[in-house]
């Protein structure tokens, strides 16, 4: 190939007729076209590179539509505006170049250049199932900031371009589904590097998916270093830090002290596989607030709550802001201090509902940089008695399923691993709930646990009745069978039968549970994280009901209750509920019954990047 010169993409009369700063926008747009040719990523007249004009956001430059790239010279650019108006050159538009490009500097003004590629050798990475895994060093440039848009046709739709926009969102590139790629960037070259670092991270996927061997991925938590340390040290920095302690490492033990110094929230909705209803709920989807606390040693804590709805989701988001600046500036240790100052903060409004569950989502998110920065799994930091914990399978067995369906899923469970699972109660007949059980335990044996849960539907006398009609098969405990607030009719209930009753899950933090233990209402405590106040009134709780002799089975949240699992004595069980397991890199492994808990630091699970994005509201 012939040696490229600065005139074959400028002209003098072109750099005459604009300004000083507009025609350095322009040379180094005109460039990218070169590099982008030189590179092999260019698709005769299909692909696209734009930069915004300065000084305004509302017009950039792009190439004429049929020009190859080596045509592409900063004298013949286009100027359009956020219509699609040609401003400057002849009105050769490529549609679907504006509609995508369009969108980035109408929503994201910080990105000034933007770059839209198929390159041949990654392209088939983008259509993906599970999106693109990080494999190697490269990988990191770009961990945390690849967003995901799903093919549309032709992107000649001018309506694509809220959707696009938001899909990138805060990320430095977006997957575009069966299409391509496209980068952003403050300059010219940080568009293209992220384009550059886009296609290597492909092509490796490709090639490691071609070679048919195992492959060994790096933990979230490398990757999340990588790309910190990569942000300290990206190409062409001159004026970053030093090679000082605070870079190497990131996270030394010689640096005591710990500042939080930014917070994000995600909204994500995660659909069920299939609809489903218990005696007194419709579920559909689970729809999170996910936390996340920076640190200035590069640490990350993660956390989050939830609503059954996603209309509600908003509302928790906006009680979560409302305290988190308790916790900016903070040092995570001191969350005995940024719990009592949140609790101090609750009391016009209550300490129950959502104000408890943002207390929630801040004490576990601190714990798990707790654990992270000492590099030790919560279970040993809080003091383990176990490694394993026994588990229940909760996902399943619906009052929506048929009988059919209630006894194949059982079955499957059992090859699953699992040794003891729960099924819900709340026919309109009392018969109706005695076949159905009685067809899960024939099918199951009686060597499996069975459990069994009203979720609340009953009254007092039903939940006797019903619970006298069940006791021939042996169940492990009959849980929720009264609303929660009956404390009086649920001790009434477990005076009256031999099977055990559970329940707890409903009420808030360590008072709550003190109400129950009390008034003689359960055989077993299910604190429910989120309405307990996160894991350190969650240890509390279970110390009361160690103090009373009440067992604890913790409720939902079973990746972040793990650590409770394998601190707690009184705990015997965790509830398995499969329902937040796509937002994690990580996953547990059900073998006879028990689960292992994991040691990796702090609370051991970490959210995938990618699933946050496809859920994201």
């Amino acid at each position: 190939m012939s040696e490229v010169s600065a005139e074959d993409f400028t002209s003098a009369d072109g750099a005459a007729a604009a300004s000083a700063a507009e025609w350095e926008v322009r040379v180094d747009l005109a460039a990218m076209f070169r590099l982008t040719q030189l590179f092999g990523w260019d698709d005769t007249v299909w692909n696209h590179i734009t930069a915004r004009a300065p000084g305004t956001d509302h017009t950039f430059f792009m190439h004429r539509f049929g020009l190859l790239y080596e045509e592409v010279t900063a004298s013949n650019l286009i100027k359009v505006d956020e219509e699609g108006r040609v401003l400057e050159g002849p009105p050769d538009v490529n549609t679907a170049g504006f509609v995508i490009h369009s969108a980035i500097h109408l929503n994201h003004p910080r990105n000034k250049f933007v770059f839209h590629a198929h390159p041949p050798s990654a392209l088939a990475a983008t259509a993906f199932k599970d999106g693109i895994p990080y494999w190697v060093q490269d990988s990191s440039m770009l961990y945390g900031k690849i967003g995901y848009h799903d093919w549309e046709g032709l992107s000649v739709d001018l309506d694509e371009r809220f959707r696009i926009a938001e899909n990138l969102g805060d990320g430095k590139v977006l997957v575009m589904r069966n299409h391509g790629f496209l980068s952003v960037g403050e300059t010219a070259g940080e568009a293209f590097m992220n384009m550059y670092y886009m296609i290597r991270m492909c092509e490796v996927a490709v090639q490691a998916q071609a070679s048919g061997l195992e492959l060994e991925p790096a933990t979230p938590g490398l990757w999340e270093m990588s790309a910190k340390q990569y942000e300290a040290f990206s190409p062409g920095n001159t004026n970053g830090p030093r090679l000082s302690d605070d870079v190497i490492g990131l996270t030394l033990p010689t640096k005591t002290r710990m500042k939080i110094t930014n917070c994000n929230i995600h909204l994500v909705d995660v659909p069920l596989a299939k609809p489903i209803a218990t005696a007194i709920h419709q579920m559909r989807s689970v729809a999170c607030v996910l936390l996340e606390l920076e640190t200035d040693q590069g640490l990350v804590g993660q956390s989050y709550v939830f609503t059954l709805t996603a209309g509600r989701v908003r509302a928790l988001e906006e009680m979560l802001l409302g305290f988190l600046h308790r916790v900016q500036g903070k040092d995570p240790h001191d969350i005995g201090s940024i719990s009592q100052q949140m609790w101090n903060d609750m009391n016009p409004i209550g300490h129950k509902g959502f104000t408890i569950a943002a207390l929630t989502a801040i004490d576990t998110a601190c714990w798990d940089l707790i654990g992270k920065a000492a590099e030790q799994p919560l279970h040993k930091l809080f003091g383990a008695c176990r490694d394993r914990v026994k588990t229940y399978a909760s996902g399943g067995l619906w009052l929506s399923q048929s009988i059919d369906e209630c006894v194949a899923e059982a079955a499957d469970l059992i090859d699953g691993g699992f040794r003891s699972m729960k099924i819900r109660v709340g026919s309109p007949t009392i018969a109706q709930d005695v076949e159905r059980v009685r067809a899960v335990r024939d099918a199951i044996g009686p060597d499996i646990e069975l459990l069994a849960d009203a979720n609340q539907g009953m009254t007092v006398k039903h939940a006797i009745r019903l619970g006298h009609e069940l006791e021939m098969f042996s169940l492990g405990w009959f849980e929720e069978p009264v609303p929660y607030q009956n404390l009086r009719g649920c001790a009434e209930v477990r005076a009256a039968l031999v099977t055990p009753i559970a329940a707890g899950e409903t009420e808030y933090t360590r008072y709550g549970m003190r109400d129950i233990l009390e008034k003689n209402t359960v055989d077993v405590l299910m604190p429910d994280l989120q309405r307990i106040g996160g894991l350190s009134e969650m240890r509390r709780a279970c110390a009361l009901a160690l103090s009373h002799d009440i067992p604890v089975s913790t409720h939902i949240f079973t990746e972040h209750s793990l650590c409770i699992g394998g601190a707690e004595p009184g705990c015997v069980s965790v509830e398995h509920m499969p329902w937040f397991a796509p937002l994690f890199n990580e996953s547990m492994e059900i073998k006879d019954g028990m689960i292992d808990i994991p040691n990796r630091p702090g609370i051991g699970f970490s959210f995938n990047r990618e699933a946050v994005q496809r859920f994201k509201m």
